[in-house]
């Protein structure tokens, strides 16, 4: 089987960002904001050529309604949220009040405020209280044990064609290993022998950043 997959090193990501559209100062400064404001938390933000990728994925699709599951500072949302027309309108998810504020403060600076929606809490509860709602898009990077039961209650709330982008499904390629202790890896495992099997949608898993899994509702 041919392998086409490149080592990703700082030089190269410096490469695809010089490559494609530019980050403008916006993003740069909510970039900033998180390595500042919480640098422990830090590497919880996508990297920014992912971002611009979830904002290209938006446009693409033509998605009006748009769900985020797991929000942390607001960079993918504030991507994500560029990408939607003028009728456009986003849910964002996460359970942190703290990174909340910096990415209201963000989304606020940049205009984007009044298409996105943030709602602080566990990510189950919300998703029931918004059972009736309906969308196209769902960007899914939360808490990694809960993945399963996030998409069960998302699946319902898609029509079909409606798609789910799921983070993080490599785990550093820690899934491979059986006898990790990781438990995000161990409950990413699992996910991704769930919606592999799944009778209900198409599935595919690029090895790109940290594992990113298309997931399209049939």
């Amino acid at each position: 089987m041919q392998r086409k997959a490149v080592e990703g090193t700082p030089e190269l990501q410096r490469y695809v960002l010089e490559h494609s559209e530019p980050l403008g100062p916006r993003h740069l400064a909510l970039i900033e904001a998180t390595n500042t404001l919480v640098p422990d938390l830090a590497g919880y933000q996508v990297p920014p050529e992912q971002a611009l990728a979830l904002r290209m994925l938006t446009r693409i699709s033509g998605a009006r309604q748009v769900l985020e599951i797991g929000t942390f500072t607001g960079l993918s949302a504030m991507l994500i949220a560029e990408g939607l027309g003028e009728d456009g309108h986003l849910t964002c998810l996460d359970i942190n009040p703290e990174t909340g504020a910096i990415a209201r403060e963000h989304w606020d600076a940049a205009g984007l405020g009044d298409r996105i929606a943030l709602h602080i809490g566990p990510a189950a509860e919300t998703l029931a209280s918004l059972s009736g709602e309906r969308f196209e898009l769902v960007f899914l990077d939360a808490d990694k044990p809960g993945y399963i039961a996030y998409v069960d209650m998302v699946l319902p709330m898609l029509d079909p064609g409606g798609l789910i982008v799921a983070d993080n499904t490599l785990m550093r390629g820690h899934v491979l290993d059986p006898d990790t202790e990781n438990t995000n890896a161990i409950a990413l495992r699992a996910f991704n022998r769930y919606v592999a099997d799944h009778l209900e949608v198409d599935v595919v898993m690029l090895p790109v950043y940290d594992g990113l899994t298309l997931i399209r509702k049939r």
